[in-house]
């Protein structure tokens, strides 16, 4: 993921642009660190990015917010959503690998939270 381009273009009233590689786990960025933690932490952008999208509707305001997550500042005012997701999502963010859920975890938490679907054939 590291590796993929920008797929969208910010609106011409947002104050900033994301930093470059914002979904990069600071250890990928500081030591080319890449594993199971550091996949867990650009999940952890996706499902803000993704609440972000739903709650506003455009990325205004959204580089503020994602420096926030950068600089381990970012609190649960952060999405307005649920706070198990909220939860979740800084969870997956937190600096420090080793606080971060695992996949399992993650797995978890959205079992508890989620109703089935059933689709018909």
């Amino acid at each position: 993921m590291a590796s993929m381009p920008l797929a969208y273009s910010y609106g011409p009233s947002a104050s900033a642009r994301p930093p470059r590689n914002y979904w990069v786990a600071p250890e990928a960025l500081k030591a080319n660190d890449a594993g199971a933690a550091t996949d867990i932490y650009q999940l952890g952008v996706v499902l803000i990015e993704l609440m972000w999208r739903k709650k506003h509707g455009c990325m205004d305001q959204f580089a503020v917010s994602i420096m926030d997550v950068q600089a381990g500042t970012a609190t649960n005012g952060l999405l307005g959503e649920p706070d198990w997701y909220q939860d979740l999502a800084l969870r997956c963010v937190a600096h420090t690998p080793s606080m971060r859920p695992t996949a399992a975890e993650i797995v978890g938490i959205f079992e508890q939270h989620t109703v089935d679907v059933h689709i018909a054939a």
